[in-house]
Formats: structure tokens, sequence, C-alpha cells
């Protein structure tokens, strides 16, 4: 829009005067100094749209998804005590007693663990479902991340195709000049040659452009989980993204959010119920179990009790003596829970490393950008309307006007390159802050 302010005025100005320029000049401002991120004539798949498949379909994700479904279902299974124990013996040679003979018997018994256990048993899980839960958040963001960086790219070779299109268009109309003033010989046969050179230049760098625009576009299928020859339209406005937080702030919000931090704080929070469990093994567990012995009519008297089956409580518990292994246990925990908080710390390092070299990069992208469209495409501006007004009244060669030309197309597609890589350090900073750090809603 800033660009359509300042640009369509000083068009207008300079086409309603035919003295001053002429046709030419008119055709000229109509390719080159027209708005090139004018918004879409028609309808684009809007990046909204494309992040809302993948969460959908991303293999990626859905992958996440399940590991935390797995991780949630085994909280289910974890506090449970073990299942009951049902046992049967068959005495081949029956015992003899009093009251007649053991023919076979039938035991019940129940396993049953320090009660602490089973609460940290289940607690233990939930923090496997903790990190599940954060490696889900940072694939999501990952992918989305992934998505506008290609969607930027995208829209960036389709502006780059677009403008390099309008000037390839401009260069075979000069091309028509120069054959027409080479026949009455008004130019000579190095300036034809000097602008089929130009021309070939600007159609090997479109040919380049398809070609780096294939491999986006399989990008974006794939991260989207559909056909990877998918034909896609490219955006054909080119979204201005810029940080809403202050740069500060980010550490903070990175600090909050990000998966990575959260994912280490969790696995110093298991490391710490890892010991409480092991703490555990110094306490017994209980066994408490009942039996039955089927016994047959006594053979010799007439016993009162003969043929009753007895009938046996037990119970039991283990008995925890061998320290070494338990103190082992607990120390093993405690070097687990180190490992963590050195991960941890250097987790933190890592990504305020990150986020101040990808601020470094959005700054300078940011610097060029402003350069380019607030002092240089300006500039380049008036240049073209000195070589057109020169080059109307034969002050200027055609070889000239091409150089002002040449000009304008590196100023211009270094500015939509500045923007586009502004936009892409946004999207990395979101990734690594682990929350949402501009506007992206612009009816991309």
């Amino acid at each position: 829009m800033r660009s359509e302010m300042k640009t369509r005025p000083y068009q207008q100005s300079i086409c309603t005067n035919p003295m001053k320029i002429g046709l030419l000049l008119c055709f000229f401002l109509t390719f080159f100094l027209a708005d090139t991120n004018s918004a879409a004539a028609q309808e684009n798949e809007s990046l909204e749209d494309l992040v809302q498949i993948a969460l959908e379909q991303n293999s990626e994700i859905l992958a996440a998804r399940s590991r935390l479904s797995e991780a949630t279902e085994k909280i289910r299974q974890a506090g449970a005590i073990p299942d009951p124990r049902l046992g049967a013996e068959y005495f081949l040679q029956p015992v003899e007693t009093r009251t007649g003979p053991q023919e076979a018997s039938i035991s019940l018994s129940q396993s049953i663990p320090w009660p602490a256990r089973l609460s940290l048993d289940k607690q233990l899980k939930k923090h496997d479902a903790d990190i599940a839960g954060t490696f889900l958040t940072g694939t999501q963001l990952g992918v989305i991340g992934r998505i506008k960086e290609a969607y930027i790219e995208y829209g960036y070779l389709g502006q780059a195709h677009k403008i390099t299109g309008q000037i390839l268009e401009l260069m075979n109309y000069l091309e028509g000049i120069a054959r027409t003033n080479y026949s009455s010989g008004k130019a000579s046969y190095k300036d034809l040659l000097k602008i089929q050179i130009e021309i070939a230049k600007l159609e090997n760098r479109q040919k380049s452009l398809d070609d780096n625009t294939m491999p986006v576009r399989v990008r974006i299928n794939g991260l989207l989980g559909v056909d990877r020859n998918m034909a896609r339209r490219q955006p054909e406005a080119l979204p201005e993204i810029a940080l809403v937080p202050r740069e500060e702030e980010i550490f903070t919000l990175a600090r909050r959010h990000s998966p990575k931090i959260l994912a280490g704080q969790h696995k110093i929070n298991r490391g710490r119920t890892g010991l409480d469990i092991a703490d555990q093994g110094f306490y017994p567990d209980f066994n408490f179990s009942i039996k039955t012995i089927f016994t047959g009519d006594a053979e010799f008297g007439d016993p009162p009790d003969s043929g009753r089956n007895p009938v046996i409580a037990g119970f039991s518990i283990n008995l925890p003596v061998f320290y070494g292994r338990r103190n082992s246990a607990i120390a093993e925990k405690q070097a687990s829970i180190g490992t963590a908080r050195n991960e941890l710390e250097q987790t933190l390092n890592s990504l305020d490393t990150e986020i101040e070299l990808t601020l470094f990069r959005y700054r300078e992208a940011e610097r060029l950008l402003n350069l380019y469209r607030e002092n240089l495409i300006p500039k380049v501006h008036q240049e073209l309307e000195v070589a057109l007004e020169a080059f109307q009244g034969g002050e200027y060669s055609i070889l000239e006007l091409i150089d002002a030309e040449k000009n304008w197309l590196n100023f211009e597609l270094a500015r939509i390159r500045a923007q586009a890589d502004m936009a892409i350090q946004v999207a990395r900073l979101e990734e690594l802050a682990g929350t949402t750090l501009a506007d992206w809603d612009q009816n991309s």
C-alpha cells in the first residue's frame, strides 16, 4: 500500500503529459512503476487454510498426536494394583491325614505395593504425557513455521516472475524499436545485439524462477500431506509481516512458551518423581493369599471332621535388605536429574543464541526493505524518468535506457527479497518463541 501511494500519482502526472515523454513513457510506467504487490484479482488459497490442512493431515503431526495418545493411555494403566493370581495344585500322590487324603488345592493371592508407589507410578506417566504434549506442540510449531516459510518463498518467486515478465515484455518492445532504427540506419547492430543479450538473460532468469517454483510447491504439498504434484496457485500478494512485540519481549515469551524449554522442565520433574520411586524401594510390598485343600473321606475310623476341606489364609512381605542395589538406583535418578538440568540450561543458551541470530537477520532484512522502499527505489524512478526523457529526445541511446531499466529490476527484486526475508525470519522466531509474534491474516 505504501508503494502504491508513492508511485501511482507520480505515474499519472507523467503519463498525462504527452509533450514530455509520449507513448513510450506511458507504456514503460504501466509495466514498471505499477504496484507489483497489488491484491490478487482472483481469490487465492490463504495461509490460514494451508495451516489448517497441515494440522489435520501432516504425517509428522499425526505421529506426534498418536504418541501423545499412547502416553495418555499409559496413565490409565499406571497406579493400578497387580492382577490377582489364581493357583491350582493336584497331588499325584495323595497325602494321607487323619481326616482323609488331601487330593488337590486351589489358592488366590493378591500383591499390593507400598501405597505411595502406585500414585508415584501414575505421576511418572503423567510426566511422560506432558513431555509428549510439548513434543506435539513443538512439532505443530515446526510444521506451521515451515509452511509459512515455503508460502512466503512461493509468493516471492511469483512476484519475481511477474516483475521479470514485465521487464521482458518491455525489452521485446524495445527490441522492435531497435530493429526499426537499425533498418533505417539510426542504430548500430551492436545496440540490437545488446538488447537481445539482455532478453536472453531475462528469459533464463524466468526459467530459473520456474525451476525454483517446483521444489517449493512440492515442499508445501508434502507438509500438507497431499500429492506432491498437486497444482497450487502462487500468492499474488506478498504479505508484509512485521514483529508486534518488542525484541526484548521475545526472549521472555520464549522462556514461557517454548516447547523445548517446557519439555526440559517436564524432564526435571520426571526425574524427581523417579527419585521418589527409587526411594520407595526401601519399603516392602505386601502379599495376601487364601488357600483351600480338597480332602477325601477318612479311610480309617470315623473322625468328626472327616473329609472337611481346610482353609488357609496367608500374608507375606518382601524384605528390602539389599541396600546396595537400592542406593545405586537413587544415585542413578539423581544423576538423571542433573543431566536434565544441564540439558535445560544448554537449551536456554542455545535458544537465546538462535533468537538473537534470527533477530539480527530480521533487522537486516527490515533495514534493506526500508532502504530500497524509502530511498533507492524512489531515486531509480527518477532515474528512469530522466532516461526516458533523454531517450525520447535523442540524448540517450537505447543501451543507456536498458542500464536504467536494469537498475530498477535489481532494486525491485531486492525489495521483495527483503520483504520475504522479513516474513521468513518472523516465522522462525515464532517457532523459537512458541507463540505468534505477527499478524499473518492479511487476506493472503
